[in-house]
């Protein structure tokens, strides 16, 4: 995925949180729009559980939005 992807779902209004996806399997959630800051067109940055995972936008193949309580 490229960056502009990844930015776009981080602007959403109204925002939800989301889960990257990365190619290895993993999956990062992203709990609030300050957890994601974009440090450059190569590199964003996801604090999860007080851990701060620095990650290129190529390693990411999905995102996945967590579905709303009934």
């Amino acid at each position: 995925m490229n960056v502009e992807g990844i930015r776009k779902h981080s602007k959403r209004t109204p925002w939800r949180p989301f889960v990257l996806v990365l190619d290895n399997g993993r999956r990062i959630l992203v709990r609030h729009p300050e957890a994601l800051v974009i440090v450059a067109e190569w590199e964003i940055a996801v604090v999860e559980n007080g851990t701060i995972h620095y990650l290129g936008p190529e390693a990411v193949s999905e995102i996945e939005f967590k579905r709303r309580r009934a």
